[in-house]
C-alpha cells in the first residue's frame, strides 16, 4: 500500500480523457466534488495525478483513474 508512507499531499489534478484540467488542490483536506463549474460532472473515466512527500523525505507522483458514477 503506497499511502501507508505518505508523510504529506503537496497537489491533487483531476484531469478529463482529452488531458484538459479540470480540478486542483494543494489543500489535503479538500478532494473533488466530482463537479465541473458547479455541475456534476458526465458519468465517466477521469484520471487523478497526486503529487506527495514520503516519509523518508522523497516527493512521489501517483497517477491513476477513478470512474465516476451517479446513483
Amino acid at each position: 500500500d503506497w499511502s501507508s508512507d505518505v508523510c504529506s499531499s503537496d497537489l491533487m489534478e483531476i484531469y478529463d480523457r482529452w488531458g484538459q484540467l479540470l480540478f486542483t488542490t494543494t489543500d489535503i483536506n479538500k478532494g473533488w466534488d466530482g463537479k465541473i463549474k458547479s455541475e456534476y460532472a458526465k458519468e465517466g473515466s477521469y484520471v487523478y495525478k497526486i503529487r506527495y512527500c514520503t516519509l523518508d523525505g522523497i516527493v512521489n507522483d501517483k497517477i491513476g483513474s477513478v470512474l465516476l458514477l451517479k446513483n
